[in-house]
Formats: C-alpha cells, structure tokens, sequence
C-alpha cells in the first residue's frame, strides 16, 4: 500500500517504516528523560545537603584519535622477541589554558544569588602554565602496556 511504499518511503529518503521511526524517537525519548531526571536529582541533592562549589576548573581540550589502519610505522615495528606489534589505535587528549577558580565563600558573604555562582575577584583564579598531555593506546591488554593499569601513558610538559 501507499504506507509501506509509496510516498512515504520516497519522501524522507529514509526508507524507514513508520513503526521503526517511532520506536528511534522513543528510544531518543527515554534517553533525554533519564538524563533529566538524573540533572534533577543532582540539583535536589545540592539543594537539600546546602552543598557548595568549591573549586572549578576551565580548559580547553583537544583530541586526536587515529585508527589503526591509519598509523605509520616508524623504524622495524619489532617488539621484543623480533615480533612486531599488533596494530593498535591511539588518542591524544591535550589540555591546555588551564584555569582553576576558587568558589568558595571565606568571607560569609551568599554568591549562589538565583543560582548564579561566580567570583569576579582575580585573586581567586589561578592560571596553570602546563599542558597536561594524556596519550591512550586503545585496543590493547591493559596489563601489557607499558602505562599500567588504566593502559595509556600520561604525562605532563610545560
């Protein structure tokens, strides 16, 4: 009928059923609402305990990922014992103008005026002159790299 095939497969270009787009929304649906619902009880848990910000941090981060069918070997390849290694993808997070911000209260005066929360003084921000550099191998044993247990290698340079 006109339903399964006609104008409504050929107008959205989809070629999706009425009932598969329907079941897609709910699903988008059920996921905005559990998000929602976990932002609320957050917020009802901040309000009932009279919970604080104590500090807050800004940085801009910038990632970079490559597959492993896209990364170049440099040198032989070979691991120990002559072998070389399995092709692994890599991401590199690098965090960068990093600035923390005091935002407690030492002098009892209330800044969470209608939920706003910010001090405008500067003694209260601190700049970090750093890049924090953080270099993941994804796709390996995380017991066999040489990063430990989380399976990545982090390190700072400034």
């Amino acid at each position: 009928g006109e339903a399964e095939g006609g104008a409504g497969s050929s107008g959205t270009g989809l070629g999706r059923s009425p009932t598969l787009k329907l079941a897609a929304e709910m699903e988008a649906m059920s996921k905005e609402y559990a998000l929602f619902k976990t932002f609320t009880e957050v917020q009802r848990l901040i309000e009932t305990k009279a919970l604080q910000p104590v500090v807050l941090l800004r940085m801009r981060q910038t990632v970079f990922q490559a597959a492993a069918g896209q990364l170049v070997s440099i040198g032989s390849g070979a691991g120990p014992g002559g072998r070389g290694a399995p092709p692994t993808a890599v991401r590199v997070q690098m965090d960068t103008d990093v600035r923390a911000l005091l935002e407690y209260s030492t002098d009892g005066q209330t800044r969470i005026a209608n939920g706003y929360w910010r001090q405008g003084r500067h003694a209260d921000a601190v700049d970090l002159p750093y890049a924090c550099i953080k270099v993941q191998l994804l796709g390996q044993d995380p017991g066999a790299s040489a990063g430990g247990a989380r399976g990545g290698l982090e390190s700072e340079m400034g």
